[in-house]
């Protein structure tokens, strides 16, 4: 590369010597550099200042001991009527610009309201079935129809010829209500239980109160007669024919028919089990005919003709002696009932409010506030004017500390903590 020569200096003399010529090289500073140690400043405050208003900042070019070139930053806020407190920030010193003990600024700490917390409890209605039973038949209809209805959304149950072998007993129609209840889509706001004649409906979110009605519109009733018809009487070629005459169509579960042959009575009663197959008057005399036939066929022949039953003496000039009753199936409606078992109890989340009074610390002042043990601290960075400055400031650091159980806002100095759930 190139070189800046110049002439030598006799050392002595101090002479140029214009005949020599050689590289200059410089191998020290003739003046060394000198921090700067003492800064005179002249501020213009403003004579009133807006409360909560934030001062233009203001910065001084300084020298360090090595001769590069620092920066001090002041910052300004008014503590009281003259009197203001300056900030200083010297970027990348290791030393304070300013260090010592000082009085700091008094700050109270007032607790507030305290909410206490409600844990949610969900509301259950107990519904209740209610009805008759008769020869030993829970006394179901073809036709009637079980309803439940919650907040407007109805569930029902019509009991059909082809539906009674399933369900057979109140209790399967409480179960079957329930499950329908609990299949429903879109969901239904409760769960429904069953257990014997009752089902149990329960809120889904506890604290969510719910509306529930019920209601049952019976089918309608049969009441099933027996006439007994002219008997044909025994010759010497034939027994004795004893007839019977159901006039009714349909039978009902738990009607009971009697046919009483010779002092022995046999009879049929209609059960939810065998309705679909069995759910005639016709149905119910030839089953009739078979039980006789079964029991007393070596004495008398039954037969069936429609609604006709015919009892012969199997013995030519032999009498036959017969009498028919029926117990029908209670003609009393069926009742649903409901009522409420546990009230419905709103969750409230417990909250509770913390006040901050004084004037904001200096840089540096922690403010700290312990939430289940867990304490939460904010230092001051000299920019807070004000101490809602410091409290939403607080509640940010609540915020950003998820494993918290609460929740925080502030608003004119006052932080409301707040837990994440009712208790």
């Amino acid at each position: 590369g190139y070189a800046l020569n110049g002439w030598l200096v006799d050392p002595v003399t101090g002479v140029l010597q214009k005949d020599q010529v050689a590289p200059i090289q410089v191998n020290s500073l003739i003046d060394k550099p000198v921090a700067t140690n003492t800064i005179d400043l002249s501020a213009n405050l403003p004579a009133t200042p807006k409360a909560g208003e934030k001062i233009p900042d203001s910065s001084i070019q300084i020298f360090d001991s090595q001769g590069n070139p620092r920066t001090v930053n002041f910052k300004w806020r008014q503590q009281a009527d003259s009197s203001w407190r300056m900030v200083l920030d010297a970027p990348g010193s290791n030393t304070k610009p300013v260090d010592g003990t000082f009085s700091g600024n008094p700050a109270t700490v007032t607790f507030g309201q305290n909410i206490p917390g409600q844990t949610a409890v969900a509301q259950v209605n107990v519904i209740t079935i209610a009805g008759n039973n008769t020869n030993g038949q829970d006394n179901l209809r073809i036709g009637d129809t079980y309803s439940v209805k919650v907040d407007g959304t109805t569930y029902s149950l019509k009991v059909t010829s082809d539906n009674i072998g399933s369900i057979r007993t109140y209790s399967g129609l409480a179960g079957a209500l329930a499950n329908q209840i609990n299949s429903a889509s879109p969901a239904a706001s409760v769960l429904a239980t069953s257990s014997g004649q009752t089902i149990r409906v329960t809120a889904r979110n506890p604290g969510t109160p719910f509306k529930l009605n019920t209601d049952v519109v019976s089918g309608t009733n049969t009441t099933n007669t027996i006439v007994t018809q002219t008997s044909t009487a025994a010759t010497a070629s034939a027994g004795e024919i004893d007839k019977f005459q159901f006039p009714q169509t349909q039978v009902e579960v738990g009607d009971s028919f009697t046919i009483n042959v010779n002092g022995t009575p046999i009879s049929y009663t209609v059960t939810a089990a065998t309705y679909q197959s069995y759910s005639t008057v016709s149905d119910v005399v030839s089953q009739l005919a078979g039980k006789i036939n079964q029991a007393l066929g070596t004495t008398v022949t039954a037969s069936s003709a429609g609604n006709i039953l015919s009892i012969q003496a199997n013995a030519v000039n032999t009498n036959v002696t017969s009498s028919a009753t029926v117990t029908n199936s209670s003609a009393s409606v069926n009742t649903m009932s409901s009522l409420p078992s546990v009230s419905s109890v709103a969750g409230v989340r417990q909250s509770r409010t913390v006040t901050l009074t004084g004037t904001p610390g200096d840089i540096g002042t922690q403010y700290t506030l312990s939430i289940n043990g867990t304490a939460v601290t904010y230092s001051t960075t000299g920019e807070e004017m004000t101490m809602e400055d410091i409290t939403a400031a607080l509640a940010n650091k609540i915020n950003s500390n998820t494993s918290l159980p609460v929740t925080a806002t502030a608003q004119g100095g006052v932080i409301t903590v707040t837990a994440k759930t009712a208790a």
